[in-house]
């Protein structure tokens, strides 16, 4: 299995769970989220985020940054546009519709 198989299977068991999902489309719509918002947006404990957090990071989905004493959260532009290309990859070019 080579790096980027690799990846999307990182990625892939990343959005296996209906509350990262959840999170990611948040953080595109904010753009930026701290730690406490996303335990208030997903109502679990913060134990449980900051589980789902290190999942999304591992697989690269999200960045993470102190700030002080709080967590800020970012989508990872390089590799939601890397899944973006590799699903494109898979159906292939569109053709206009007539």
């Amino acid at each position: 299995m080579n790096a980027l198989t690799r990846h999307i299977v990182r990625i892939g068991k990343a959005l296996s769970e209906p509350a990262r999902v959840r999170l990611l489309e948040e953080l595109a719509r904010r753009g930026r989220m701290y730690c406490t918002e996303v335990q208030q947006l997903l109502q679990l404990a913060q134990p449980t985020v900051s589980h789902h957090l290190k999942v999304l990071s591992d697989a690269g989905l999200i960045l993470t940054r102190r700030r002080g004493r709080h967590l800020e959260l970012e989508l990872n532009p390089a590799n939601v546009a890397l899944l973006q290309q590799w699903l494109q990859a898979l159906v292939g070019p569109t053709q206009p519709q007539p």
